[in-house]
């Protein structure tokens, strides 16, 4: 019987660029994602906190429970507000 590993750090980062990709609200090119040792650092500016925090929601799913550090800044505001 085999056990599920955790996803490769570019398989992560692949998922996430899949999945921010497929939300119709959201441009991908707005957000840079790295990982590092199965952390997932988000990186941008966005034009409101709403899209922010839709971005932060469909990256936490798609990262599988993976740690996520939030370095998105939004226009109006500064950044992780």
């Amino acid at each position: 019987m085999q056990t599920q590993s955790a996803p490769t750090d570019e398989r992560l980062v692949y998922e996430i660029q899949r999945s921010l990709g497929l939300a119709p609200e959201i441009n991908p090119r707005d957000v840079n994602v790295t990982v590092a040792d199965g952390v997932v650092r988000l990186q941008g500016i966005l034009p409101s906190a709403a899209l922010k925090e839709r971005v932060l929601e469909v990256a936490r799913e798609a990262a599988g429970g993976a740690e996520l550090e939030d370095s998105i800044a939004v226009e109006d505001g500064g950044v992780g507000e």
